[in-house]
């Protein structure tokens, strides 16, 4: 029996298992058939679920299409008491739909254990013999052992079968987050990059707004030399009397000009002047933003890498 649960306790799933520990059983303690019932919650009965070895088509097809209640047959009163019930003749079991066709069929004697998973009766395992059997103490005990066992490697393989889907939904998740993590990244990439371009055309345009105050510091000079050259030609002009008096006239418009080129380079100077400044807060602006965006990237590769991880640990565990 010891190979047979370690079989049951290394199975892929509950159907291979209950028909491991059906025909481990059966054939281990010399029984003829054997079945499993299956508790369904919602009807409120046992089902036929797996069986091992026969007793022929007619017991087979009476079996098929029965199920059980609590304390209903010989499965009905193993589920109600949560223990095993042995019946030396099946004769007597008068509630039970199988007993008729099972004497016909010769079968005598029969036994059934409930199994028992997270505190709950999930079915029951019977079995029958074609000769009438007593049970013994110790066939008894040997028998309540093996169902607490096969109980055991059940409850084991439905705790697996939960981490596994838990870890299966782990990794889902993770896979989830890890995509949105790397649709963030690039977007955050994508914003580093432009932000970085956008630096670089009002970088520009700082140094155009310079070379534009250069221009205009340029002008504002001329205009200072031409204005003065106007005063020189005034007084030249006074000095010359009436002959000079063409000349004081253009002189004096030479003049005005130069006052008006020295005030709109003023406004021009001005203009200028609050561009740089608009200029410098937008690249002081765009410098923040860079940093931040910076640190946003960090904090995805950082995520992606705990993620990564965490993976890396959820297939370790399911493996």
């Amino acid at each position: 029996m010891g190979r047979i649960l370690r079989q049951v306790s290394e199975s892929s799933s509950r159907d291979e298992a209950l028909r491991l520990a059906l025909d481990g059983i059966r054939v281990g303690f010399g029984w003829a058939y054997g079945s499993f019932w299956a508790v369904d919650p919602d009807a409120g009965v046992l089902r036929f679920a797996v069986e091992s070895g026969d007793a022929g088509p007619a017991f087979r097809e009476v079996t098929l299409r029965s199920t059980f209640a609590p304390g209903v047959g010989l499965s009905g009163r193993t589920w109600a008491r949560r223990d095993m019930v042995f019946v030396s003749d099946l004769g007597e079991m008068v509630d039970c739909v199988r007993a008729p066709v099972a004497q016909a069929a010769g079968v005598k004697s029969g036994v059934c254990l409930p199994i028992i998973v997270g505190g709950e009766v999930v079915g029951t395992m019977d079995f029958f013999a074609t000769e009438t059997l007593t049970l013994q103490r110790s066939r008894e005990e040997a028998l309540r052992n093996t169902a607490f066992l096969v109980s055991q490697a059940l409850e084991r393989l439905a705790v697996g079968q939960r981490l596994q889907r838990a870890g299966e939904t782990i990794q889902g998740s993770i896979r989830t987050v890890e995509e949105n993590v790397a649709v963030a990244s690039s977007v955050a990439e994508e914003g580093r990059r432009v932000t970085h371009e956008a630096s670089e055309l009002v970088t520009g345009l700082g140094r155009s707004s310079a070379e534009i105050g250069d221009v205009v510091g340029t002008i504002r000079k001329i205009a200072a030399q031409t204005n003065l050259l106007a005063l020189n030609a005034t007084i030249e002009a006074a000095r010359a009397g009436e002959a000079g008096k063409g000349f004081a006239v253009v002189a004096s418009e030479v003049k005005e000009l130069a006052v008006a080129t020295a005030d709109a380079t003023k406004q021009v100077d001005e203009q200028v002047t609050s561009i740089q400044q608009q200029v410098s807060d937008v690249v002081s602006a765009l410098e923040g933003l860079r940093t931040s965006v910076e640190r946003v990237n960090e904090t995805q590769e950082t995520i992606g890498a705990v993620l990564a991880d965490q993976s890396q640990a959820t297939r370790a565990i399911l493996a």
